[in-house]
């Protein structure tokens, strides 16, 4: 590529956003405050893995000032057997990854959210509901996880023939690798990655827009103080709070 129509490569570029965050004058979630304003809390689980037997909103719904709760009930439920693609994604996945359903599947997995008049009254809605937790055990480590004896987070995945938390392995090869290993200067080493799946976030967050435009609300979505694909515009903590706001009947 010649240097005359390289505009990028080699060469400082700036940020679009830059100034306005080093001088303080990007608008992040918490700076917006409107009249009226419908406020958005999210309850998640304290376990790291826990099965759902339970969840009771009805004192939170009783709460004065608090305009909807939703839980997983009122996400569409995808059976599990039956694949749902859209895009490079599975609605079956993010149903699940938005609002936990059969299990809290992280620490601090979504497993309810609120939309009240005010933050106070939301935060408090949140403490009122009650969720019956049967408390299982969790890994850590990716090792741990892949250990023989290791509790297993999907029930449904199999390995080899059995429940297993690798769903699918792939094996890039090259040339002779034992020989490229034995002439190396360092051993032989493993490289761990976990992709968190922005385009199932991205997705979420589309689709908690188009239920809030068809109560005739609205969404301002501000920086959120990471840049890492869409992540820079909105991310999986949006969609429980905006369904919840979509769920409001005026």
């Amino acid at each position: 590529m010649s240097g005359s129509n390289n505009n990028w490569i080699g060469k400082n570029t700036v940020r679009p956003d830059g100034a306005d965050k080093v001088t303080g004058r990007a608008a992040f979630a918490a700076d917006s405050s409107m009249p009226g304003m419908i406020w958005g809390k999210v309850l998640r689980s304290p376990h790291a893995h826990a099965v759902i037997k339970g969840i009771d909103t009805s004192k939170a719904e009783a709460l004065p000032g608090v305009k909807a709760v939703m839980t997983a009930a009122d996400i569409v439920d995808f059976p599990l057997d039956t694949p749902v693609p859209l895009g490079i994604q599975d609605m079956r996945w993010m149903c699940r990854n938005v609002m936990a359903r059969e299990k809290a599947l992280f620490h601090g997995h979504p497993v309810a959210a609120v939309a009240a008049m005010t933050e106070a009254i939301a935060a408090e809605a949140c403490k009122l509901i009650e969720v019956d937790y049967e408390v299982l055990p969790h890994a850590i480590e990716i090792d741990d996880a892949l250990a023989p004896d290791a509790p297993i987070l999907h029930d449904f995945i199999e390995f080899e023939g059995k429940p297993s938390n690798i769903a699918a392995t792939i094996e890039h090869t090259k040339g002779d690798v034992e020989a490229g290993f034995a002439e190396a200067d360092m051993g032989q080493f493993r490289i761990s990655v976990c992709d968190p799946g922005h385009g199932l976030i991205f997705s979420l967050c589309r689709q908690a827009e188009e239920n809030i435009a068809q109560h005739n609300a609205g969404l301002i979505s501000g920086h959120m103080g990471k840049a890492v694909g869409s992540g820079d515009i909105a991310n999986g903590e949006d969609a429980p709070v905006g369904c919840a706001q979509a769920l409001i009947q005026y």
